[in-house]
């Protein structure tokens, strides 16, 4: 990555590295764990992430009403991901230059996964830098709630 490390959050979930992958990768799950997305649209005509895959995530209404456009650029199945930010409504694109999210996955154990993920950008200006204080709280406020429901999603379906 070339660009800083913002910000980093890391959540064991109690499911082999397969059923956390499989969370991962499939687009039309987002909408089960993520607070505020509730539309996905396929902008490449796939629901699974892959190298090159893009897609839309739609916040309908409420406060953070918009959306954003994510592509991934790297993908190594049941491993690694990095997914770029290239626009959004919101104007982040205007102050966070280059957004780019890095998940992983680490297999510790037969039932557990360690899903990681890392955010790296850099503010433009001054107005971006001064914004980043409150973006990287919003953000991580953000991520901690996504990842707490994706992990009881996940943990839910495993252990039926």
């Amino acid at each position: 990555m070339s660009n800083k490390l913002q910000s980093e959050l890391q959540i064991e979930i109690n499911a082999p590295i397969e059923v956390v992958g499989k969370y991962a990768d499939d687009l039309s799950l987002i909408t089960s764990f993520h607070p505020l997305v509730k539309q996905v649209e396929y902008l490449s005509g796939t629901q699974f992430r892959d190298k090159g895959v893009k897609y839309k995530c739609i916040v309908p209404d409420g406060p953070r009403k918009g959306s954003c456009v994510e592509e991934v650029v790297e993908y190594e199945k049941n491993k690694r991901m990095v997914v770029k930010t290239p626009e959004d409504t919101w104007g982040l694109h205007k102050l966070l230059h280059d957004f780019t999210s890095e998940i992983t996955l680490t297999e510790k154990g037969k039932d557990k996964t360690i899903l990681e993920l890392k955010n790296y950008y850099d503010p433009i200006g001054l107005k971006g830098k001064l914004s980043n204080f409150f973006i990287k709280r919003k953000m991580k406020k953000q991520f901690i709630d996504t990842f707490a429901a994706l992990k009881k999603l996940i943990e839910s379906e495993n252990n039926k």
